[in-house]
């Protein structure tokens, strides 16, 4: 199972922690504790990665773990999804490169 560090940090303004990513710094979400964290750093990290296959970027393997870092581990249905979009998207770009609207 792939998993990714994270930093959860608790929020002294409005209550809940703000979880970020050291792997990847335009994740970032929020919640009310613990338990909704963890799903809430699940989500934004399926999302980053789905983002960045979008757009053609890669994935970084994930950083060693630090102190004060938790693991958040993808769910396997959820690297299901990102190998499927990968697939859609290999199989979009080879019809384009057929059609010579992409190289």
């Amino acid at each position: 199972m792939t998993a990714y560090p994270a930093t959860f940090q608790a929020d002294a303004e409005h209550g809940g922690y703000i979880i970020t990513f050291p792997d990847f710094p335009d994740a970032i979400t929020e919640a009310r504790d613990l338990p909704h964290g963890i799903k809430q750093a699940r989500k934004a990290l399926a999302e980053v990665i789905a983002a960045r296959l979008d757009r053609g970027e890669s994935i970084p393997e994930p950083s060693p773990l630090s102190e004060g870092e938790v693991l958040v581990h993808l769910l396997f249905k959820t690297i299901d999804r990102i190998k499927d979009k990968a697939a859609e998207l290999e199989e979009l770009n080879k019809q384009l490169k057929e059609k010579g609207i992409a190289s």
